[in-house]
């Protein structure tokens, strides 16, 4: 299952997934150890296994432990990329790492994004209720290369997804070139790297597996109670969709038992103000197209970290999960380097630019993303991955 901007999204990775609902605590039950220790990054990539793809296994649908090759681990840029990744991730989020029940490479052979994006993924099994992520390796690491940097990474799954939500054959983004990230503060952001892009995908993927594991407590079920975390978020006046989402009731916000990528929002849910996903699937004209674009990522008006926020009510929880771990860093007093700063996103034919991070930073951001932000990094700071069982 996969990741943007952001964000940030994730498939190129990032391609997607969520699963069922585990159960939780039980009393009685044996003291789970940890995959690895959050103080550690080479205990973690030495907690990292190969998926044996030679049994055939697909996460999707099949879900129980993944089969993995016996006594491999990564090795090269993969290795290097995790433990980067691991080392500048917040503590909560090295935590929830470690508290999973796997983390995959998966090496199955696959091309570019629409052949790859169902080979990342993250489920909670709905029997045993224990928790997986998967990262591709053919997407983030093509040829045994390092993941590509932060803006390319966003770059790459922003025009894939537009692609794949386009409706209208033929149309094109002409001369001037499709929609493109960089950072304000290149060539010399600190967070414009491959350790960067993979803790984004580390992180879109695991937060499938947060949803599930606040909102739903019973296994395999659509038992959902966003009671206790997003309906009112933690400060008890606010709700997570507020004036983002319009829906008749709560079950339309439910999303099936395996998200992709590219899924859009079923009838009956829709976005509080344009652009509607309907103007990305049918844009009209080039000009329409880029105009829609920049428009949804204009984080001065709208309340999304990424088109990947946008797609979904569940995508728009786990991107802004994503958004949280990017930024963590940023919090401190005084902030820690790296942290996401600026994805400036440069539209052709446009006089503005969004910047969803910068504007974040500089409070002139939208409120209704600002009080999203909030809300789940509250969820960071007070509640572990695995939650008591509520019944």
């Amino acid at each position: 299952m996969i990741r943007s901007a952001l964000l940030l999204c994730a498939a190129i990775l990032a391609a997607v997934c969520s699963a069922c609902a585990p159960p939780l605590a039980v009393v009685g039950a044996p003291v789970k150890t940890a995959l690895c220790s959050a103080n550690d990054a080479n205990s973690f990539v030495r907690a990292v296994s190969i998926l044996d793809t030679s049994t055939g296994y697909n996460p999707n649908g099949q879900y129980g432990v993944p089969p993995k090759v016996v006594g491999a681990s990564p090795t090269g840029n993969v290795a290097t990329n995790l433990a980067a990744a691991f080392s500048i991730a917040p503590p909560f989020f090295r935590q929830h790492l470690c508290d999973l029940d796997g983390v995959f490479i998966d090496p199955t052979a696959c091309n570019g994004l629409d052949g790859c994006s169902t080979r990342s993924w993250g489920f909670r099994d709905p029997t045993s209720g224990k928790l997986y992520i998967g990262l591709s390796q053919n997407a983030l690491w093509a040829n045994g290369n390092p993941a590509p940097i932060l803006a390319d990474y966003e770059t790459r799954l922003l025009n894939w997804q537009l692609a794949a939500l386009n409706q209208q054959p033929g149309l094109a983004w002409g001369s001037e070139g499709p929609p493109f990230f960089s950072s304000r503060y290149d060539p010399n952001d600190p967070a414009n790297t491959s350790a960067m892009s993979v803790l984004a995908a580390l992180a879109h993927e695991l937060g499938h597996v947060r949803w599930y594991e606040l909102n739903v407590s019973r296994p395999g079920t659509y038992n959902y109670d966003f009671s206790h975390t997003l309906m009112p978020c933690r400060d008890g006046s606010t709700y997570f969709f507020d004036q983002s989402w319009i829906y008749g009731n709560s079950q339309y916000l439910y999303p099936p038992q395996w998200r992709h990528a590219t899924d859009a929002a079923p009838p009956g849910v829709s976005h509080y103000d344009f652009p509607q996903n309907s103007d990305l699937q049918h844009p009209g004209s080039a000009a329409g197209w880029r105009y829609n674009v920049a428009a949804l990522l204009n984080g001065r008006s709208h309340p999304w970290v990424s088109l990947t926020a946008s797609l979904t009510p569940d995508h728009d929880f786990v991107e802004t999960y994503v958004f949280t771990v990017l930024t963590y860093n940023g919090t401190l007093n005084p902030p820690v380097q790296p942290y996401v700063q600026s994805l400036l996103l440069t539209v052709s034919g446009f006089g503005f630019s969004p910047d969803i991070p910068y504007d974040y930073w500089h409070k002139r951001g939208d409120q209704r993303l600002a009080r999203k932000i909030g809300c789940v990094a509250d969820l960071n700071a007070s509640v572990p991955l695995r939650r008591p069982y509520i019944p």
